[in-house]
């Protein structure tokens, strides 16, 4: 008798041994570890960017999965950071004017997706005690509290700057807020131990090519560089931590880099947004790097890896999920600071249509922020009096 039951269980042991074979891979719940830098398109070496040195998110490329057709839902960063943070379109949660309805609770059923990660049992950070800025905007338009519970008084998050063994699983979002143009640049060019060239640089084809808009351009991807230090900052900490393997890293822009027809705008440099991703160790993931995602989907797919069931209100879809099948991304560009704009856009893999619902209002309406922070505007502005800009 004890053979025989000796002789089942064996048997019982291998056809479950047998069948684990036949199940995809799965780990350990993971950390999440969401890095967003600010204004910036696909502007590291590694898709090809020229002149600038980006080994460390080459790295994570080569790593996990590069994704080239990643478009935000606003091309500004209030809009497209309140989408995120609940993962369904500005549109649907009167979320859609920048720097808007901050005095406005979201209406149910939105919730921010940090709230369904607490309830998973994650601890969720805000920011980096190492990065510059320390890491922590949010910009998000509905009412909130950075640290807080959401149900209690609209908070987010769980706590500031630093994860430990102790806070496992945890997500993390941190801001690398170097590429936003600011008082900074000069300095962080000054700095650098080798400032990228002005001759070396490729612009764009919209950009005309005068030796300012070639500085500007040189200063733009020093920050980039920067950024990349500072991403590398946060890979050696997570090693050291013992945390690596087993974290998910997300690299993301807010929106489009801030220069001619790119932030606030919904042409191909203000909407497409760079999107890598590093998947936590023994973690199976077809690397379908050109599938067309939103950046909603992202928020989707957060949740998803964290095992958490997706609420249906998101418009997001995981794009992890074996049935993702993303055609088209629906983008929207409404109140930017004194401008009332009203544009929608259709981004496919390989058109995009732009509706303007506002056609009195040009597209170069001396809006402040761009007069400000966008000074080959101005070289442009002075060259085509001039009559020295092509077509």
């Amino acid at each position: 008798m004890r053979l025989l039951q000796t002789t089942f269980i064996g048997a019982l042991l291998l056809f479950f041994a047998s069948c684990h074979k036949n199940e995809p891979k799965k780990f350990d719940k993971p950390n999440i570890v969401w890095v967003m830098l600010e204004d910036i398109s696909h502007d590291f070496e590694c898709y090809g960017m020229p002149a600038v040195k980006t080994p460390t998110f080459n790295a994570l490329a080569e790593e996990g999965t590069l994704y080239y057709n990643c478009y935000g839902t606003a091309s500004i960063c209030s809009t497209n950071r309140s989408a995120m943070m609940v993962g369904a379109h500005q549109r649907l949660t009167n979320t859609h004017h920048h720097r808007s309805n901050r005095d406005e609770p979201l209406s149910a059923p939105f919730k921010p997706f940090t709230y369904q990660l607490k309830q998973e049992g994650y601890t969720t950070i805000l920011g980096h005690d190492k990065v510059r800025n320390r890491g922590r905007k949010i910009d998000v338009n509905f009412k909130h509290k950075p640290i807080g519970n959401w149900e209690e008084d609209y908070g987010l998050f769980d706590k500031y700057d630093t994860f430990t063994a102790e806070d496992q699983p945890f997500f993390a979002q941190i801001q690398l807020a170097v590429t936003h143009r600011g008082d900074w640049w000069n300095e962080v060019r000054e700095q650098s131990e080798h400032p990228v060239d002005p001759a070396e640089v490729v612009l764009p084809e919209d950009y005309a090519d005068h030796p300012a808009i070639r500085l500007d351009w040189a200063k733009y991807l020093d920050q980039v560089e920067y950024a990349d230090n500072e991403m590398q900052m946060l890979i050696d900490e997570l090693k050291e931590k013992g945390m690596y393997d087993n974290t998910v890293i997300i690299v993301i822009g807010d929106n489009g880099r801030c220069n001619v027809k790119g932030k606030g705008y919904l042409f191909d440099s203000g909407s497409r947004i760079p999107l890598i991703v590093k998947w936590p160790k023994g973690y199976e993931h077809d690397q379908e790097s050109q599938q067309i995602i939103a950046s909603t989907d992202i928020t989707a797919t957060i949740l998803d890896i964290a095992g958490v069931d997706l609420p249906e209100y998101l418009t997001g879809q995981s794009f992890i999920d074996e049935h993702f099948d993303r055609k088209n991304v629906y983008s929207y560009r409404g109140l930017w600071d004194e401008i009332p704009e009203q544009m929608s856009s259709i981004s496919t893999e390989q058109f995009r249509y732009i509706r303007n619902d506002k056609p009195e209002i040009p597209y170069d309406t001396h809006q402040g922020y761009l007069e400000w922070y966008r000074p080959a505007l101005h070289v442009m502005r002075t060259l085509n009096k001039e009559g020295k800009l092509n077509e």
